[in-house]
């Protein structure tokens, strides 16, 4: 009488041991979710992407504006996003380990994902996934949006630093208002025994574009000089998700004083 259910119990076993367990061929492969199979070019922005996918959500190939990924350039390693692995990349990158590289936030969003991408000439951020609908983009009511933000700067000497930190946004979709906040930064050169510099919280206002789920916003330091912050900059920002429940964009600010500039990419929901 137990026959049946030992069997049962064993092809379960197996079945969960071929899939990986979430579904994947390979466990080293670089998830997707979002990315139907086949070939996609997506709502990106910062950088253009095309991603190819595979019939398990794999990663297969991927285009980041004029740097091309695929086999062996691409594993689970790209998804590992905190500021010593993002440093650790841009640090190959410029010693001349690998002409290029890119790391990717997979895993805050559902709908979209975010990272930066980095070769001899450049470092780069994005951000891409299946945008909301123009007809679904909420006219009524506000949402607030946390997460996170990660990217790459270079200090006054011209050295690159990596960073993470916290990102919110505030939208009023009756007004078309959007506040941005980013803060709690965390940053780590690329050298050891170098000391990044500190970043401040950036915080700004701007709106979404008539008829879309698009919107750019400044931003600014808390501290100023003359009346002026220290840091500037700006982003743009898209909603993705079918009813607008996500949100992920670029952003960049520099400090003249300092001359220290950098770059990022955020995801929020």
């Amino acid at each position: 009488m137990t026959r049946p259910v030992v069997a049962a119990a064993v092809l379960a076993l197996l079945s969960a041991c071929s899939s990986g367990g979430g579904g994947s061929g390979n466990d080293n492969q670089l998830q997707l979710n979002f990315a139907p199979e086949g070939t996609t070019q997506f709502s990106s922005l910062g950088q253009n992407v095309v991603a190819t996918t595979n019939d398990h959500g794999d990663l297969t190939a991927i285009t980041i504006d004029d740097n091309n990924f695929s086999g062996d350039a691409i594993s689970d390693q790209n998804a590992k996003t905190g500021r010593g692995h993002i440093a650790e990349m841009l640090g190959a990158v410029s010693a001349g380990q690998t002409t290029q590289d890119f790391v990717l936030d997979n895993d805050t969003l559902n709908n979209a994902a975010f990272g930066l991408v980095s070769d001899q000439a450049s470092t780069d951020a994005f951000a891409f996934g299946v945008p909301t609908p123009q007809q679904n983009v909420p006219t009524t009511g506000e949402a607030t949006y946390s997460g996170r933000t990660i990217g790459a700067g270079t200090d006054g000497s011209g050295t690159q630093f990596a960073f993470t930190g916290k990102a919110q946004i505030d939208a009023n979709f009756a007004t078309r208002a959007v506040s941005a906040n980013l803060f709690d930064f965390n940053t780590q050169s690329i050298n050891n025994g170098v000391t990044a510099p500190h970043v401040p919280d950036l915080s700004g206002s701007g709106n979404f574009t008539p008829g879309t789920g698009d919107y750019t916003f400044g931003l600014g330091s808390e501290g100023k000089v003359g009346g002026v912050p220290v840091w500037l900059g700006q982003g743009s920002g898209r909603l993705f998700g079918p009813n607008g429940e996500e949100t992920a964009g670029v952003w960049s600010a520099q400090d003249s004083s300092d001359n220290i500039t950098v770059q990022g990419s955020f995801g929020a929901k």
